[in-house]
């Protein structure tokens, strides 16, 4: 009986987090790592629970890398396959898109207003190092994931380091 009712426990604690993760507001990211021996997906405690295959005939779980939320260089992510686990800063990139054909910038604020950094061309992979949420709209109390701060490596001008809203990003295929 205890252990029936402990097993019941976690498993529901286990499933309200699963539904929790994806009710999370979330950006899509991709692996940018290149180690041949694949990129880990870590728990709570950094054991690895998951290493996403360097295959390049498929590059489905290395393309749809759902970011939840930042704890500081650590994301925790949901994967297609359903694993949910963090993977570090340095692992992960978006697609730089554009808006009506034009590329959009990389600004020194999360702000609209605020000035322009470089202007990245499009479909550049650009770094994630963090995210600005926003509580929209207040009453619901929800949090989304407005700005995302990147790492961008320009032909011209070397290493920019700025913010880009998300809708700036490719979902990537």
């Amino acid at each position: 009986m205890k252990i029936t009712l402990i097993i019941s426990f976690f498993l529901s604690l286990f499933c309200s987090s699963i539904l929790m993760a994806e009710a999370l507001p979330k950006i899509v990211a991709k692996v940018i790592d290149e180690d041949p021996n694949g990129t880990n997906v870590r728990d709570v405690s950094g054991k690895i629970i998951f290493t996403i295959p360097n295959n390049p005939r498929d590059r489905t779980l290395r393309n749809n890398i759902y970011v939840m939320y930042n704890e500081g260089p650590w994301f925790y992510v949901s994967l297609r396959n359903e694993i949910f686990g963090y993977m570090h800063s340095s692992v992960l990139g978006l697609r730089n898109s554009s808006i009506n054909g034009d590329p959009c910038p990389l600004q020194r604020s999360p702000r609209e207003n605020s000035p322009v950094l470089v202007w990245p061309e499009t479909d550049a992979i650009l770094q994630i190092l963090d995210m600005y949420f926003v509580k929209y709209p207040e009453s619901e109390r929800v949090e989304f994931p407005v700005w995302v701060k990147v790492s961008y490596i320009g032909r011209q001008r070397g290493k920019t380091v700025g913010w880009m809203p998300t809708d700036c990003s490719w979902d990537n295929p």
